[in-house]
């Protein structure tokens, strides 16, 4: 983990640090989820696939897929996150849907965006996501741009401020 390669995405090359999320070492002809961090910017979609290469000697160490174009950063050995990024590596549309919506947090998605992100067409985004508000797992914050959050995002937002202000009733009755 933390090792310096040379990452090969489509047409383009560029140095990157790959960080481990679920062990310290990666053995050879092992595989691991891992977050790959650069400094340049690249153009990815999930299911884009990708080359690793030693900087010196020069020579290919490994490949793989990407799951999630725009990752947050992990830090850590989060619990979850090997789950989460096993979905998006071998779930059904539903399934990354709700992954994507549980990892954008605020930020949410539009159809265009969980079209780029699912590999599906317009339409079938928007079925997904009315499917997922209809089942409760997502609201619509935004009628307009048709943005959807994780209702579990609003459930957590509304239990931090309940506790924010039962705080704030503690420390000053009188107000």
């Amino acid at each position: 983990t933390r090792s310096r390669f040379r990452l090969h995405l489509g047409t383009r090359e560029g140095p990157v640090v790959a960080a481990l999320l679920d062990r310290d070492a990666l053995e050879p002809g092992g595989w691991a989820y891992a977050q790959l961090r650069s400094p340049e910017a690249f153009i990815a979609c999930p299911g884009d696939r990708f080359v690793l290469r030693s900087y010196s000697p020069a020579r290919t160490v490994g490949g793989g897929k990407v799951l999630d174009p725009a990752p947050q950063r992990h830090k850590g050995k989060k619990p979850g996150v090997t789950e989460t990024l096993s979905v998006l590596d071998k779930g059904e549309p539903a399934e990354r849907l709700g992954a994507f919506l549980s990892l954008r947090a605020g930020a949410g998605l539009t159809p265009p965006e969980a079209q780029m992100l699912l590999n599906v067409t317009l339409e079938q985004s928007r079925n997904l996501l009315q499917a997922a508000v209809r089942s409760g797992a997502a609201l619509v914050t935004d009628r307009k741009a048709q943005r959807h959050v994780a209702a579990s995002f609003v459930e957590e937002l509304s239990d931090r401020a309940v506790e924010i202000l039962d705080r704030f009733h503690a420390e000053h009755p009188l107000k």
